[in-house]
């Protein structure tokens, strides 16, 4: 069995983004991504490896959402 940890990415209409690691799961094998659209939003989910690579994707993407939203001020 192996850990996998979960980002949970969700991109609006307007242009925000939010992502953060919300969950792990012991499987053999890597879970299933996910993707669901909504109005005004889009929700992906996708399962890592490693810890550290969900987290620096999610602060990756708080990061670029924060910088789309100093342009847009």
């Amino acid at each position: 069995m192996k850990r996998y940890w979960y980002l949970l990415i969700e991109r609006y209409e307007t242009g925000s983004i939010k992502a953060a690691v919300v969950k792990t799961r012991l499987a053999d094998q890597r879970p299933p991504e996910f993707y669901k659209q909504e109005p005004g939003r889009e929700i992906f989910g996708e399962w890592f490896d490693s810890e550290l690579e969900a987290q620096t994707i999610a602060t990756e993407l708080r990061a670029l959402d924060a910088s789309l939203a100093g342009r847009a001020a």
